[in-house]
C-alpha cells in the first residue's frame, strides 16, 4: 500500500522539534518547509529540503495502528541494508527510532525523481510503448537483484521468522481467506476449489530452498520509474516483504515468495 500525507503538515510535524533534531544530526539550519507527497492509505510522507538537498521524511501515522512503529523501524533497517547494493532504492540519510522528537519514529531519505505509474505516466512513457515495456522488464530485473541478496550478508537475517517458510504458507493464506467471511457481502462459496488447491499445494510442497530476500507487495503502484529511460528509479514504500526462500543461483531464477514484513521505500 502507498502512503498518505495530510494536506496541512502543521498538525503532523513539530517543526521546532524537528529543526532541533536536524541541527543535532549535523544538518544545520532548516527552512521548515514541508510538502505532502501524493495519496495513499498508510504512513505520512513529506517532501522537504535540508541544506539545499531534497529529502523525504517518512513516519508512521499520526494515529498509529499496532505495529506501526515496528514497521518504520524495519524500513529503516532495510534501507540501511540496501546501501551499496545494486537494488534501486533511495538512500537512507538519517533516522530517529524513538518517539522523543515527533511522538513517533521517522526517517529521512533521498528524494528520488521518478514517476509512479499507478498515479500517472510521463509524456515520454505515454508516447512510447517500447519505453513502457522496457520499464516493466526492469521492474523484474530489480526484483531479481533483491532476490539475489544474501540476508545474512546484508544484515537482514533477523527479519526472518524461524521455522520452514514454505510449510507455513498454505495455513497462513487459507486463514487469511477464511477471515474474509466476517466481511459483509463476502461469500466463501465464490471460491469453491480453495480446499482442493490448498491440499494439492501441501502435498506437492517442494523442499525448502536457500534463503533470500523478496518483496511482499510488488506491483506498479509501489515502483518509481525513470521518466525517460526504461528503468526503475526506485521501488516505492514496502512493509510487506521479508527474508524467505529464494534461489539465488541466477538473475532470472526463482524469486520465491516472501515472509512477513519488510517494505523498503525504494525497491519496495
Amino acid at each position: 500500500m502507498v502512503d498518505v500525507s495530510p494536506a496541512d503538515p502543521s498538525g503532523v510535524v513539530d517543526r521546532t522539534a524537528l529543526a532541533a533534531w536536524l541541527r543535532g544530526q549535523g544538518f544545520g539550519d532548516w527552512s521548515g518547509e514541508l510538502e505532502p507527497v501524493g495519496g495513499g492509505t498508510q504512513n505520512v510522507v513529506l517532501r522537504t529540503v535540508v541544506g539545499g538537498r531534497p529529502l523525504v521524511l517518512r513516519s508512521s501515522p499520526v494515529h498509529p495502528r499496532p505495529g506501526s512503529a515496528r514497521t518504520i523501524a524495519r524500513e529503516i533497517t532495510v534501507l540501511g541494508a540496501l546501501r551499496g547494493t545494486d537494488v534501486p532504492h533511495p538512500e537512507l540519510v538519517a533516522a530517529c527510532t524513538d518517539t522523543d522528537v515527533l511522538g513517533r519514529p521517522f526517517y529521512l531519505m533521498t528524494d528520488v525523481d521518478g514517476v509512479n505509474p499507478g498515479e500517472r505516466v510521463s509524456p515520454e512513457q505515454a508516447a512510447d510503448p517500447a519505453l513502457r515495456h522496457g520499464a516493466v522488464l526492469d521492474v523484474a530485473r530489480a526484483a531479481a537483484r533483491l532476490g539475489r541478496l544474501d540476508p545474512a550478508a546484508v544484515g537482514l537475517d533477523g527479519l526472518r521468522r524461524p521455522g520452514p517458510f514454505l510449510e507455513r504458507q498454505v495455513p497462513r493464506w487459507t486463514a487469511q481467506l477464511a477471515s474474509y467471511s466476517e466481511v459483509p457481502g463476502y461469500d466463501p462459496g465464490d471460491l469453491p476449489d480453495v480446499a482442493v488447491a490448498a491440499d494439492w499445494l501441501t502435498r506437492h510442497r517442494p523442499p525448502e530452498p536457500e534463503p533470500g530476500v523478496a518483496h511482499g507487495d510488488l506491483h506498479l503502484n509501489n515502483v518509481l520509474l525513470d521518466r525517460t529511460r526504461p528503468r526503475v528509479a526506485a521501488r516505492a514504500c514496502a512493509t510487506n516483504g521479508g527474508s524467505g526462500p529464494t534461489r539465488r543461483t541466477s538473475a532470472s531464477g526463482g524469486m520465491g515468495t516472501v515472509s512477513d514484513d519488510i517494505r523498503p521505500y525504494g525497491l519496495c
